[in-house]
């Protein structure tokens, strides 16, 4: 419950949209490799430094997201939000 830093509301820990971005960037690279993946990973920088920019997030919220995301992907887990809760959704294959 961390207040952002223009005010809005108390979600601002951590940054969900940061997290998918990684998390999505982390798959890609593993998946195709790093010809995708350094592009991938820029792009979500780009979005991780977009929400401290818009002043919705500051930069450890950000940090935080982009390890959740990224280390998500590599533990077969994915972060999921729906913009008010944030969580961890999992899925193994047998």
């Amino acid at each position: 419950h961390k207040m952002r830093p223009d005010r809005s509301d108390n979600h601002a820990f951590p940054s969900a949209h940061t997290a998918v971005m990684f998390a999505n960037a982390a798959f890609v690279q593993r998946r195709y490799g790093w010809k995708f993946g350094v592009p991938a990973y820029v792009l979500a920088t780009y979005v991780g430094w977009s929400r401290t920019y818009a002043k919705k997030h500051d930069w450890w919220d950000v940090v935080t997201g982009a390890a959740i995301g990224a280390g998500s992907s590599y533990l077969a887990m994915a972060p999921v939000s729906d913009g008010e809760h944030f969580g961890i959704t999992a899925s193994f294959n047998f």
